[in-house]
C-alpha cells in the first residue's frame, strides 16, 4: 500500500479521567479531518488508566494506531517510538489535550503543493481559554541564513505548529532514546558536573544532551546557582522542550516556511 500523506504523532500518558477526555477529544479532531490521507500514531506511555474507549475509536477511525508501552518512559522516548513505525511523507505532532483544525491536514497539503521547494512549515495556533477567551500566537519567523535559520533560543515555536517531509527526519534524524553515554566526558562534566550516563525520561538529561549536541544554545538554557559564577543545566521547556530542541536542530539545515494559519488549538489548563 501507498505510504499515507501524513503521520500524526500523539505521546500521552493517561494519568486521570481529564488526561482521557483530552486524548478522546484530540482523536476525534484527527478523525474528522477533510482531508483523508493519513494515519494517526498514539503511543500510550504505560499510562494507569485503563483507556476502555478504545476499541470504540479505532472502529470509527481506522487510521488510528495506538501502540501501549509497559514502561513511563516520558514524552521524548514517545515520540522516537511513533518516528520509528511512522509510514507518512509529512510528519504532524498533536498533543494529547489539543485538537486540530478540521481543515488543518488539507490546508498543509494546499501549502505543501504551493511551496515545492520547502520541506518544512510552521504556523500560528489558537488558545482556548476556560474563560471563553480565544488568543492567538503567530507563527515564528527566525532570520533565513544562506542555509537554515540564525540561532535562536527556546521559547519561540510550539509543539504541533510546525511539520516537516520525513526526508528531514532521515536526513538528520529524530529525538534520542533511553540512555546514552556522551563521547565528550569532559564537556559533559564540565556542562552538568557529571560524567557518565543521560537518561532521556529526565528532563534535565534530555537539556544537556541537546547542549551537548549544540552548545551555542547553552546561554539559553542555563541558570545562576544562587548567585554564583558557576552555571546549571535548565530544562528546554515545560520541562521538556521537545518542540524547541527538533525545530532548532532541523533548522540548521533547511528552512521552515512561516504563514498565517491556525490550525492548532491548545487548551491551556
Amino acid at each position: 500500500m501507498p505510504s499515507p500523506n501524513f503521520s500524526i504523532l500523539t505521546p500521552v500518558y493517561i494519568h486521570s479521567p481529564q488526561r482521557k477526555a483530552g486524548l478522546i477529544r484530540a482523536i476525534h479532531s484527527v478523525g474528522m479531518q477533510t482531508h483523508e490521507d493519513f494515519e494517526h500514531i498514539v503511543i500510550d506511555d504505560g499510562s494507569p488508566v485503563v483507556f476502555e474507549e478504545l476499541d470504540k475509536l479505532k472502529e470509527m477511525y481506522p487510521n488510528l494506531v495506538y501502540q501501549h508501552n509497559e514502561a513511563h518512559l516520558e514524552r521524548v522516548n514517545c515520540y522516537h517510538d511513533a518516528m520509528e513505525i511512522m509510514k507518512g511523507e509529512w510528519i504532524v505532532f498533536l498533543n494529547s489535550d489539543d485538537t486540530l483544525s478540521p481543515y488543518a491536514l488539507e490546508l498543509y497539503k494546499k501549502t505543501i503543493n504551493e511551496n515545492p521547494d520547502f520541506k518544512m512549515f510552521n504556523f500560528g495556533c489558537l488558545y482556548v481559554h476556560k474563560d471563553g477567551r480565544v488568543t492567538h500566537r503567530g507563527p515564528f519567523a527566525p532570520s533565513k541564513l544562506e542555509v537554515g535559520h540564525e540561532m535562536f533560543g527556546k521559547g519561540q515555536i510550539v509543539d504541533g505548529t510546525f511539520i516537516f517531509h520525513r526526508s528531514v527526519f532521515e536526513d538528520l534524524g529524530g529525538y534520542p532514546h533511553g540512555e546514552i553515554t556522551p563521547e565528550d566526558q569532559k564537556d559533559m562534566e564540565e556542562l552538568y558536573h557529571r560524567g557518565g550516563t543521560l537518561n532521556v525520561c529526565n528532563p534535565w538529561d534530555f537539556s544537556c544532551y541537546a547542549q551537548l549536541e549544540f552548545p551555542e544554545i547553552r546561554q539559553y538554557c542555563l541558570v545562576d546557582v544562587q548567585n554564583e559564577p558557576q552555571k546549571f543545566v535548565q530544562e528546554m521547556g515545560n520541562p521538556w522542550g521537545q518542540d524547541y530542541y527538533l525545530f532548532y536542530k532541523y533548522t540548521r539545515k533547511y528552512h521552515s516556511l512561516p504563514l498565517n494559519l491556525y490550525l492548532l488549538w491548545v487548551y491551556p489548563k
